[in-house]
């Protein structure tokens, strides 16, 4: 039975799991061939080498954790590091990497739309500057945030009829 790698500089390892921080450890261990599940940060310090090194090595050495998961919290990153791993991983390694669900991520791009068009608006009518493009612009982008919730709103209903749950 191998070992359970998290890395992570800043975050507890969950049970069955050994914590490392840093990178140069890391690949000590998946060098051994022991490492059967392998947990991925992206950002382990300032100037530090990353999780996506980390990634890089594991494609480099051909030497495959079981499994391995992304937890990394920036999406961009994780994005990249899992198509990376993806792309070059044998058939048998199993590639997780938590993502939002589509509504959630509908949602935030509407009320970030929505948002930056309300203050633009709002910005440049306090300012007084062009006072009668920019009421539009904020009522556009409240308009979209607001429409912008109709999708989530959706995804939330399908999810509790699929669960049965209730309001």
């Amino acid at each position: 039975m191998g070992i359970n790698v998290f890395l992570d500089d800043r975050r507890q390892a969950p049970d069955g799991f050994t914590l490392v921080k840093r990178y140069e450890r890391c690949v000590r261990l998946l060098a051994t061939g022991q490492v059967d599940k392998l947990s991925l940060d992206y950002n382990l310090g300032k100037g530090e080498k990353t999780g996506l090194d980390v990634a890089k090595w594991i494609v480099q050495q051909h030497t495959w954790p079981r499994e391995i998961y992304i937890h990394s919290s920036n999406f961009l990153v994780r994005q990249a590091m899992s198509k990376l791993l993806r792309q070059h991983a044998p058939e048998h390694v199993v590639i997780r990497s938590r993502t939002f669900p589509v509504g959630v991520q509908a949602l935030v791009i509407s009320i970030l739309a929505g948002g930056i068009g309300c203050a633009l608006g709002l910005h440049a009518y306090a300012f007084q500057a062009a006072p009668t493009y920019w009421p539009n612009v904020w009522g556009v982008g409240l308009l979209t945030a607001v429409v912008g919730l109709a999708p989530w709103s959706c995804w939330v209903a399908a999810r509790r009829n699929q669960s049965g749950k209730r309001g």
